[in-house]
């Protein structure tokens, strides 16, 4: 906060605060344009220019509702219907299909580019046994839970057509942290002449 503030008249409606990041608006606010009095529940980050008081405030509060709208296109509720339709409760857990755009690329046969990255993993674990070994334990239980699955070499040259795609991983180290020091992260934005499994 850089201490800036800009109130409106007797106090009323929103309030400005300068941040080093822009303008924060936020407060309750009664406009003659809409018809009933609300409170302004998110905070947006806005560049208010140098005009009247009254000026800034209906500009600021314009912006705000314009970046703050969101309109639910007919694209929008296929998506959602989708998802519903596909969501089932199994094993005491909510799954749900992957939300695959209608149109896109086909996915390109990462497994070499997978198993490289892989490769590399292990060769930057080897210097550090505990790491690898709480890393190898993590995989293991996410095997058994049934959230990822062994690879074994033959399984190449089948994306695209079923859909079979690898997803690289790599650890996160936080030592510093008392419970889980170790966190699987997977490469969903990784792409071999292609798209992503992200796109």
């Amino acid at each position: 906060m850089t201490g800036k503030v800009r109130r409106g008249k007797d106090g009323q409606g929103p309030v400005a605060c300068n941040t080093r990041v822009g303008w924060v608006l936020s407060g309750s606010t009664d406009c003659g344009f809409l018809e009933a009095q609300m409170n302004l529940a998110t905070s947006h980050t806005l560049r208010v220019e140098t005009k009247t008081v009254q000026e800034d405030k209906q500009d600021a509060l314009n912006k705000f509702w314009n970046l703050e709208s969101l309109e639910i296109c007919e694209e929008d509720e296929s998506v959602r219907d989708r998802l519903l339709e596909s969501a089932r409760f199994r094993d005491g857990r909510y799954e749900v299909k992957l939300p695959w755009k209608d149109y896109h690329e086909p996915l390109t046969d990462n497994f070499q580019l997978a198993k490289k990255r892989l490769s590399s993993l292990l060769h930057r674990l080897k210097p550090d046994p505990e790491t690898a070994e709480e890393y190898d334990r993590i995989i293991r239980e996410q095997i058994h839970a049934g959230i990822t699955e062994e690879v074994d070499g033959t399984a190449e040259g089948t994306a695209g057509m079923d859909r079979i795609h690898y997803l690289p991983h790599h650890p996160i180290v936080k030592r510093e942290k008392t419970t889980t020091k170790v966190r699987v992260v997977y490469d969903a934005s990784v792409s071999s002449h292609g798209p992503s499994l992200n796109s």
